[in-house]
């Protein structure tokens, strides 16, 4: 197939094919790399953000451990220098509860009999329980702050039996209880109390409100519709811009084991990073941080959330743009080739046409060759120029050979006709055809000088001498030849008339010989 095709053709189909090969593996890279780069740094820019804002979500819930922490501490060295008393005790609670706007509540909660004797008759009156326990609980209502004391059923909560086990504080998860009539979402923190003879005496703690946890994640710009939300190892949102989340289990939300097995990486304290369809069935990316709450061992999670489609779009316009930068290249690169092609096919044709012109003279099909017309300073300009003088100077070359050759013609047909007196005059640049004529014209004169200028001339006297006229003569004799045979003709002459003369002589001896 493609040897039907001119070479302006195959030449712009191999740059062509090459062009496409080159075009199409720059596009690639570029778009792939360019791709790569801003989806990592998309995903940087996510991890940035996500450990940004759990450091801040750890800062504000550790807040309230360090709080519960100082206050224990407090207690525990008021014990230490026998200093407590039910009144300091209150007042440590009502000073830490005004800390922390985001602190709802202070509780205490004492075995019996371990920090101060129960009185039945105090019971339930003045921070004590039903019991006479001391069990202060003060808490904040609509600005002011209210006095109460806690249950006896608080004594084996969750909040009270862990630490007692593991001598560890202790955090709660997530719930709803009700504070000034309204339910909100809480989470108790409770630091085991130890005496001056690290007996177990109780846990005091604080009620922390994680509403504002929420309306800090909705403060969190993740693109355009992601969001931020907390988890607990459990699988509870403790913090969640959608509060119909909030205080719901992952579970109810999601089937996707990908997303499931987030409460497992929280608990194991990996950072966790997948794509998984979120359940609002959009492709999307996650990101979670695992961060231990003081020193509870229980950790919960900051995540973000960023639908794929919005943190790849800038990569994925980088992707298309190198695409079509590299199909709109690549037809501008097609075109400038296609029409500089087309320009040399032009060139290479006039050249051709010319080189043909000029063949067909050399050939002797036609008398006469064209010039090639390219006017440009380029190298078809340059190289038409050099052909076009190469051309004239053979068409001259050509010119005086056959001006020579027709001498040569009319001098071999005048020596034919026995004229040696003629000359070769033409002249070419043709060494070796000037040095033939050289040549030719010596001989020539060689032939003259011993022959005659004129063999017409030495003919006609041996047709003479033939007929046995010996007084003829070769006018003008010049070569060695016509001057001998005159020379012979003279020798002949006199023989013939000594001939005669003895032949008289003979005659007359013999005369008188017959008269004797």
């Amino acid at each position: 197939m493609l040897k039907n095709l001119t070479f302006t053709q195959k030449l712009f189909i191999m740059v062509m094919s090459a062009v496409l090969v080159s075009s199409v593996t720059t596009t690639y890279l570029v778009s792939s790399k360019s791709y790569s780069s801003t989806e990592n740094d998309a995903k940087k820019y996510l991890s940035t953000l996500a450990k940004e804002h759990t450091y801040k979500s750890k800062e504000n819930i550790n807040k309230a451990v360090v709080l519960s922490r100082s206050f224990a501490n407090t207690i525990e060295i008021m014990l230490k220098n026998d200093l407590h008393t039910k009144d300091s005790i209150v007042e440590l609670m009502e000073t830490t509860l005004k800390k922390e706007p985001y602190i709802l509540s202070v509780f205490t909660q004492f075995d019996s009999d371990k920090l101060f004797k129960d009185d039945i008759s105090l019971a339930n009156k003045s921070h004590h329980d039903k019991n006479g326990r001391f069990v202060p609980y003060v808490v904040r209502s609509k600005g002011s702050i209210i006095f109460s004391a806690g249950s006896v059923e608080d004594i084996n909560a969750t909040w009270v039996n862990i630490p007692r086990k593991t001598n560890k504080e202790y955090i709660t998860d997530p719930y709803f209880y009700e504070f000034n009539g309204e339910k909100t979402f809480i989470v108790s923190i409770s630091i085991p109390i130890y005496n001056q003879n690290k007996n177990f005496i109780g846990v005091v703690g604080v009620d922390l409100s994680l509403e504002e946890l929420s309306k800090e994640l909705e403060k969190i710009k993740v693109y355009d519709t992601g969001y931020a939300f907390i988890e607990t190892q459990e699988g509870i949102f403790a913090g969640h811009p959608k509060r119909e989340a909030v205080g719901r289990n992952l579970k109810e939300f999601f089937k996707d084991q990908k997303v499931l097995d987030i409460s497992k990486n929280i608990k194991e304290g990996k950072e966790y990073t997948f794509d998984a369809i979120s359940y609002k069935g959009i492709h999307s990316f996650y990101h979670i941080i695992p961060f231990e709450i003081g020193n509870t061992g229980i950790n919960w999670g900051l995540g973000v959330i960023a639908p794929v489609n919005e943190y790849l779009a800038n990569a994925s316009f980088l992707k298309w743009f190198a695409i079509i930068s590299g199909i709109i290249s690549f037809f501008i690169i097609a075109i400038i080739i296609y029409f500089t092609t087309r320009k040399l096919g032009i060139n290479l044709n006039i050249i051709s046409e010319g080189l043909l012109s000029f063949f067909k003279y050399l050939n002797k099909e036609s008398t006469s060759s064209s010039k090639i017309e390219i006017d440009t300073n380029d190298e078809f300009g340059q190289m038409a120029k050099v052909i076009n003088e190469n051309i004239e100077k053979t068409q001259t070359l050509i010119e005086q050979d056959n001006e020579v050759l027709e001498d040569v013609k009319r001098v071999v047909q005048k020596a034919k006709e026995g004229d040696l007196s003629q000359k070769i005059n033409k002249s070419t640049i043709n060494e070796g055809l000037e040095e033939l004529k050289k040549t030719f014209n010596e001989m020539l004169e060689v032939i003259s000088s011993n022959v005659d200028k004129d063999l017409n001339k030495i003919q006609k006297a041996l047709e003479e001498f033939q007929k046995l006229n010996f007084v003829h003569r070769i006018e003008n004799s010049q070569g060695k030849t016509s001057k001998g045979l005159n020379a012979l003709a003279d020798i002949i002459n006199e023989m013939l008339l000594d001939n005669k003369s003895n032949g008289l002589t003979l005659e007359d001896s013999s005369n008188i010989l017959m008269r004797n």
